[in-house]
């Protein structure tokens, strides 16, 4: 499943023409006001953050109303006031109308073409299922496993809100922005599969592309690591470089122990993990061996969180790669953690830190 977070945007989009887009800023109550619009292409954005080489910025002194002209490109739009945030999309030549009711906390509506105003609909619809996610989250008389279930619910009533309307209306451009909205992958890429019409050319087409390949990554890791914990297969083979530059293979591991710690300098749950795997290191001395598996760092920021951090067991470099280690793991969160048995078999699988990930090894290891 997709991070539980809700997310409501409006999408902006229109007919390309040769000219800027024209956002309007319009305060029902006047007063000195600093409006900041950041503004990339969507062709950049869908293909994430590493790709956006285009960044356009521009902030405005607003009484009551005051303009923005955006960039010439099809533009997701990134508008903040103070602490509140609104992202919406625009392309060339579109007239946007941002009536801001309240700047803390920041409440606005757009409007200004068809999308717009589909989207505005969903978000209608939506607003009763945030308001009960939004309620169980803040409600400290739940048990943590009761919220769980709860919040799962409601997911499932707020992905509702987004099918039936995308079944509705599969060719129109607000379907290619729902495709985007919807919090399950398996959903996600039944629904993608709908778009028809004027959601394949919709400016936001791409971005339903980019959910459609994420979820559709996610499933195959969910299955890879599925297939791993079931125990019945040896845990994939690799051969890393350490930190001296050695090519170390898990199968020299053989007949020990293993936990594989996915981790990355710039995971802060992984660092606050650190403590804990030192202990169970110390503890095990000779019956289990650590291997660090760093993910998605440099290799100087990798040597300097180990130095940093003064971690004692093996570390090994991954490189970004389509046949990576954690892809190959199915990996799909961080820190993520895994016990080889001396066999070569995981036995457990941990995402998160989970203090009875410990209890699990203790078992493990004195069985």
């Amino acid at each position: 499943m997709k991070s539980r977070h809700l997310m409501l945007s409006l999408a902006v989009a229109a007919s390309a023409l040769a000219a800027s887009a024209d956002i309007n800023i319009v305060l029902s109550n006047p007063a000195d006001t600093r409006v900041n619009i950041t503004s990339v292409p969507i062709a950049e954005y869908a293909k994430g953050r590493n790709a956006v080489q285009t960044v356009v910025k521009d902030s405005l002194d607003v009484r009551d109303r005051g303009t923005f002209k955006t960039p010439d490109f099809n533009a997701v739009n990134f508008l903040s006031i103070g602490d509140g945030r609104e992202t919406f999309y625009t392309a060339p030549g579109d007239k946007v109308t941002v009536s801001i009711s309240s700047t803390e906390p920041l409440k606005l509506r757009l409007s200004g073409n068809p999308l717009i105003d589909g989207m505005q609909e969903i978000e209608d619809w939506l607003t009763p299922v945030v308001e009960r996610y939004k309620a169980v989250v803040n409600d400290s008389t739940l048990s943590e496993a009761r919220k769980e279930e709860k919040i799962t619910g409601i997911m499932a009533a707020y992905d509702k809100v987004l099918t039936d309307f995308i079944t509705a209306n599969p060719s129109t451009p607000t379907a290619a922005y729902a495709v985007t909205a919807i919090q399950d992958e398996e959903t996600t890429v039944q629904m993608f599969k709908l778009l028809s019409g004027g959601a394949l050319t919709s400016i936001v087409y791409p971005l339903a592309e980019r959910s459609n390949r994420s979820a559709e990554s996610r499933l195959e890791a969910e299955a890879r690591q599925k297939a791993l914990e079931s125990g019945d297969a040896p845990a994939p083979d690799f051969i890393l470089p350490s930190l001296d530059g050695k090519q170390v293979a898990l199968s020299s591991f053989r007949g020990k122990w293993v936990i594989l710690d996915f981790w990355g300098s710039w995971c802060i749950w992984c660092i606050k993990g650190f403590p804990a795997l030192k202990e169970a290191y110390a503890k095990y001395d000779g019956k289990v061996e650590v291997i660090g598996i760093d993910c998605g760092d440099s290799e100087d920021a990798w040597k300097t969180a180990v130095a940093k951090y003064k971690l004692p067991w093996v570390h090994l470099y991954n490189a970004a790669s389509d046949n990576s280690v954690d892809k190959v793991y199915g990996v799909q969160g961080f820190p993520t953690k895994m016990i080889v048995s001396p066999e070569g078999k995981i036995v457990d699988i941990t995402t998160g830190e989970d203090p009875a990930f410990f209890d699990r090894l203790e078992k493990f290891v004195n069985q």
